[in-house]
């Protein structure tokens, strides 16, 4: 993962109430690209008659998916009343807890989805970025197919 931290000052372009600058904080995480695609390995010969099926893992995967944009790796945000969250339950029937990164915020929304166990004060928390990785089956199949886009 790289996380990177910057903070500078965005200059006005008038004073206002005597202020010529606002501080302002921004951060950013991503996980870093670990691979090379292409023929840079197979003597520069792109593809080949035996290319195998990609399939997509998420992070703490129990299977594989083949669509990318199933519902269990697709991040489906629902704002929601945060007095009420305490009331609700995903479609597991979990209840929702306060996100380790965001917290419970001290707003009046929060943001959930269908199959995930946190609530979250920010929409663009980092722990709701997906981490889906695109991989071959065969490194993948241990796992086995996703119940909704893994049939054939």
């Amino acid at each position: 993962m790289v996380h990177i931290e910057m903070s500078y000052k965005m200059r006005l372009p008038f004073s206002v109430l005597g202020l010529d600058a606002i501080s302002v904080k921004q951060v950013c995480s991503r996980r870093m690209w670990t691979g090379a695609e292409g023929g840079r390995h197979n003597g520069g010969q792109g593809g080949g008659e035996d290319e195998e099926e990609m399939v997509y893992i998420g992070k703490n995967s129990t299977r594989y998916h083949r669509q990318r944009t199933c519902h269990y790796l697709y991040n489906n945000l629902e704002a929601v009343s945060a007095e009420g969250v305490a009331e609700l339950r995903n479609r597991s029937g979990a209840k929702y807890t306060p996100c380790k990164r965001c917290g419970s915020g001290s707003g009046g929304v929060v943001y959930i989805m269908p199959y995930g166990t946190s609530f979250h004060s920010q929409r663009s928390c980092s722990a709701i970025i997906a981490y889906v990785q695109e991989v071959p089956l065969s490194r993948a199949a241990h796992l086995g197919a996703c119940s909704y886009c893994g049939g054939e």
